[in-house]
């Protein structure tokens, strides 16, 4: 069987830096595949965009991956582009500078989804795999899933999420439309393969401590603070909470899925330990067991309850 990997490697980059499985991202992506379809012919396709910025460090980190992903995996490198953008406000069109250390601006990168969007539709049309894997979660590349299904009817597709990922809707109606060629699922942990931690020294390199296999998740999330607590330096404001709060009430039901993971994302700044981390735990699992039930609105008047009555009160008093 010929097998086509695609990752996406900054949406999963971005996906893990808050999670357990941050250290997965220094990962074998053939041998990864190789354990999902034992015996089949995999070529694997990297897509990313240089790292750019003042950070001599990160750019280094960068390359040690792309090295291991090009001559260990044997994957092709296909970059797209890095553009610097000044941060403006909507309102005024002012510059926006971060409170702490000044800078106004922001990279972005360009053109990697329509790469990918290209090479799995131009694949398909060349019949080059019998069987594509997509490492990626962007809704941008449902168009293209869909045209290359129909340009090549044998041709199966298996989308994998980031580990933990939350399948959104637009995939599961792709899943349902073809459904024996179609499959969607997050990354199986127990099937992902890391390089080994020492070879970077065969390029008398050092793998960041951050990247090892007992890492955790990305260090710097939460910095000197005690156990529960939000950092200083980003402690919220009872203010911006209840603004927060009022808005996720109010938001649309097709807005109420990016709440819900900005919420999560609140959740492991404040951390699980301490009175908050528990009360914040306890409002997770409570709102996780209402989406069968009370729908979306449900989801948000727990997120809402939490956020008033165990972070916002105690500021404001």
């Amino acid at each position: 069987m010929k097998v086509l990997l695609y990752v996406d490697g900054l949406y999963f980059y971005e996906s893990s830096k808050r999670q357990w499985w941050y250290p997965y991202g220094w990962c074998n992506w053939r041998k990864t595949i190789e354990n999902y379809c034992p015996g089949s012919e995999v070529q694997v396709k990297y897509f990313t965009s240089e790292r750019a910025g003042k950070d001599p460090e990160a750019v280094g980190r960068q390359r040690l991956h792309l090295k291991a992903m090009e001559e260990v995996a044997g994957a092709k490198i296909i970059k797209g582009e890095t553009r610097r953008r000044i941060v403006k406000c909507q309102r005024c069109g002012g510059a926006m500078r971060c409170p702490e250390c000044g800078s106004d601006e922001k990279f972005t990168e360009k053109m990697t989804d329509v790469k990918i969007a290209l090479h799995i539709l131009e694949d398909a049309i060349d019949d080059a795999f019998d069987r594509a894997y997509l490492v990626s979660g962007d809704l941008d590349l449902l168009p293209a899933l869909e045209a290359a299904l129909r340009r090549n009817d044998r041709a199966q597709i298996i989308v994998l999420f980031p580990p933990d990922g939350i399948i959104v809707d637009e995939f599961k109606e792709l899943e349902k439309k073809y459904e024996k060629r179609v499959r969607c699922a997050p990354l199986d942990t127990r099937l992902m393969q890391r390089f080994p931690d020492d070879l970077p020294k065969r390029w008398r390199m050092e793998l960041p401590e951050h990247w090892r296999a007992d890492a955790g998740p990305r260090p710097g999330i939460v910095r000197e603070s005690r156990a529960g607590q939000i950092p200083t330096n980003r402690r919220p404001k009872g203010k911006g909470l209840r603004k927060f709060a009022s808005e996720l009430l109010n938001c649309s039901i097709r807005r109420c899925r990016k709440r819900f993971r900005l919420f999560a994302t609140y959740r492991s700044v404040i951390g699980d330990s301490g009175t908050a981390g528990r009360y914040t735990l306890q409002s997770w699992e409570a709102a996780e067991s209402l989406k069968g039930r009370g729908g979306p609105r449900a989801i948000r008047k727990v997120v809402v309850w939490d956020l008033a009555l165990r972070v916002v009160a105690p500021q404001a008093g």
